[in-house]
């Protein structure tokens, strides 16, 4: 048998190689100009509340545009619900009232968020469930990325950057919105399962489900990134969780499909390819990046990629799928004044950059220390001598 010439299979993984890479070059550069084309815009960004003017309703009697802000429409749904009337009548009668197109069921949205400010003494004491929520990521986050990074600055840094993440939940009505509770849920799932806690993980993220729909693409990434791991019980665990959501949202949908009125508006839809303009606008829904120039959040974000490009830990690989399942999401779904379902992954983004960070550190360090012992005062302090 005549051998295979010694270069030929190399030849052809380094075709294979610069391929990749020439592709990979290609679309960081488009990722870049469309970054840099964002970041030159002069318009302000869009406030924080989920509060946006919806698409005008193309009927046979067109009426004017008027503003409406969602987090308006939930405070009128849980005052109807706290008088005894249903969520979906109560949904059905505030939706048109406020000129919400009512043909999509995507529009309304699931009762769990409502329901739980409902049955408190009082709707504000909703901050006080998310305050709670906020000390339980923090302290168990700060283990976590602690072990992670293995270096008390890089811990401190993400307990910075995640409690301006998460000061938006103590502000007023801002605990009306359902992704805000749904993105801290999964950033608390995230944390448990990075740290060893599997079925808590699945329970929280689960949960996030039930607050918020668009909590569905870190439970794919989650059930995805644990079979490609080898970890086939989680990804098992993570698909019967998402089965009972499913069930859970087609009776959902039959509730609301039996509301529709026959002459209900339609909406523009959702499937916009908003590309790398609409993921860097969610990802300026951040207590702090709202409030600075656009380009701060292009270097954040890519600060938070660096950080998950190459993660070989537990947190790292699990906080890259999410990104990565975001990103794509984003990508493709969204209308522009859709920018606070940003609220969904603006938590994840905090763990990248503080990886970005310690992977600084930890750079800036090594280079540091190299310098010093290289000096030749420097060797009898290092214990380093010289060759003979």
């Amino acid at each position: 048998m005549k051998p295979i010439p010694p270069y030929s299979v190399p030849h052809r993984r380094r075709i294979r190689l610069r391929c990749v890479q020439a592709t990979v070059g290609l679309g960081a550069i488009l990722v870049l100009v469309s970054a840099i084309r964002w970041a030159g815009r002069d318009i302000p960004p869009a406030p924080a509340a989920n509060g946006s003017r919806i698409a005008t309703a193309v009927t046979a009697s067109e009426r004017t545009e008027r503003p409406s802000f969602d987090l308006a429409l939930y405070e009128a749904e849980v005052r109807r619900m706290q008088k005894g009337e249903p969520y979906y009548d109560a949904a059905a009668a505030e939706l048109p009232a406020r000129g919400y197109p009512t043909k999509s069921v995507f529009n309304w949205r699931q009762p769990l968020p409502m329901a739980l400010i409902a049955v408190l003494p009082r709707p504000d004491h909703a901050r006080l469930i998310l305050g709670m929520l906020g000390v339980a990521i923090l302290f168990l986050g700060y283990h976590v990325v602690r072990q992670d990074a293995e270096l008390s600055p890089a811990a401190a840094a993400w307990v910075v950057l995640t409690v301006f993440s998460l000061l938006p939940g103590i502000l007023p009505t801002l605990y009306y919105s359902s992704e805000l509770w749904a993105g801290n849920l999964i950033l608390l799932s995230l944390l448990l399962g990075a740290s060893g806690r599997t079925l808590p993980a699945v329970f929280v993220g689960t949960t996030a489900l039930f607050f918020r729909e668009l909590a569905l693409p870190y439970c794919l990434s989650a059930a995805v990134a644990a079979w490609m791991c080898g970890r086939r019980r989680e990804s098992l665990t993570w698909s019967a969780g998402m089965l009972v959501w499913g069930a859970f949202f087609a009776w959902h949908l039959s509730q609301v499909i039996a509301r529709i009125p026959h002459d209900a508006t339609a909406s523009r839809g959702w499937l916009c390819g908003g590309g790398v303009d609409f993921v860097l606008s969610t990802a300026q829904m951040h207590f702090v990046l709202v409030l600075l120039p656009r380009w701060a959040t292009v270097v954040y974000v890519a600060l938070a990629a660096v950080g998950f490009v190459g993660a070989k830990s537990e947190l790292g690989r699990r906080g890259a799928a999410a990104f990565a399942a975001y990103t794509a999401f984003f990508a493709l779904v969204g209308q522009p004044f859709n920018q606070y379902w940003g609220q969904l992954w603006a938590p994840l983004l905090c763990l990248g950059v503080t990886r970005s960070l310690a992977l600084g550190i930890r750079l800036g360090g090594g280079m540091l220390l190299g310098t010093y012992r290289l000096l030749p005062f420097a060797r009898r302090f290092s214990g380093t001598k010289s060759a003979a």
